[in-house]
């Protein structure tokens, strides 16, 4: 049994009515604002067919790539929960406590923009992205007292992959 690289990467899409159809290639470039968001975005695509496919199954790729990140920064968080009062003051361990529960609900948003794109039902879409970056922004603004934070660096690849899967969705619902 033959089973594609394409197709183990691609999550499984429902046809969309009235969605567009493009290649990665033309999709990243078309909603990349910098050489950047362009370089992320094609890091992003970069196992999907070079075929054209509908963009929403390059939404639903990011929306995933955006949710791993989440994961790591939470991931990050903990570990350094783990060290505990002995390395950290109480308010950089409260920014480490909110940065992780920050990701928490940008992964919640997220899913449920993964949801969307998968069932096709792009209501609800815009305010999930939105409310994923609120979340990201909200550990930025926790870390801004902390200065040097292992997350900082963690959290800007969170926002970066957080605007690359709107950008992405935004192929389907700023029609």
């Amino acid at each position: 049994m033959l089973i594609s690289l394409a197709a183990l990467f691609m999550p499984s899409v429902d046809a969309c009515d009235n969605v567009l159809n493009m290649t990665w290639a033309d999709a990243c470039l078309k909603t990349s604002s910098t050489p950047s968001l362009y370089n992320l975005c094609g890091e992003t695509l970069q196992h999907a067919p070079d075929a054209a496919q509908e963009v929403t199954v390059f939404a639903l790729a990011a929306a995933e790539a955006a949710k791993a990140s989440y994961n790591a920064t939470a991931a990050a968080a903990n570990q350094l929960l783990l060290q505990g009062d002995d390395v950290f003051t109480e308010d950089e361990l409260a920014a480490i406590h909110h940065c992780r529960r920050s990701c928490s609900l940008a992964r919640e948003h997220m899913a449920a923009v993964a949801s969307g794109m998968s069932s096709c039902a792009f209501q609800d879409i815009t305010k999930e992205y939105l409310d994923a970056l609120a979340a990201v922004v909200s550990c930025r603004q926790a870390l801004s007292g902390f200065k040097g934070s292992p997350l900082e660096a963690l959290n800007a690849a969170d926002y970066s992959a957080t605007e690359v899967a709107h950008d992405l969705g935004a192929l389907v619902f700023d029609r």
